[in-house]
């Protein structure tokens, strides 16, 4: 969770926030760019909303650190 925190502390706050409606209010249409996350992740990370901050997402089944990573890393390029 440590490694989690650190990587999302790294997100400039509009697109932490961005990230985090995302997370909570997505479909999965909105996560085929994201890579790593398809329906099946989609379906466990849909079964753990609502989420209270981005690092949750480190909690969900099928979630690793590369899956967590990657979502961060593309949320954080994404305009």
């Amino acid at each position: 969770m440590k490694k989690a925190a650190a990587l999302v502390k790294a997100l400039p706050s509009a697109k932490k926030a961005k990230l985090l409606s995302l997370l909570n209010k997505g479909k999965v249409e909105d996560f085929k760019d994201y890579p790593g996350v398809g329906p099946a992740k989609f379906a466990n990370m849909k079964k753990g909303r609502p989420f209270k901050k981005v690092e949750d997402l480190a909690n969900i089944s099928g979630f690793g650190e590369a899956t967590f990573k990657a979502v961060v890393a593309h949320a954080k390029s994404v305009k």
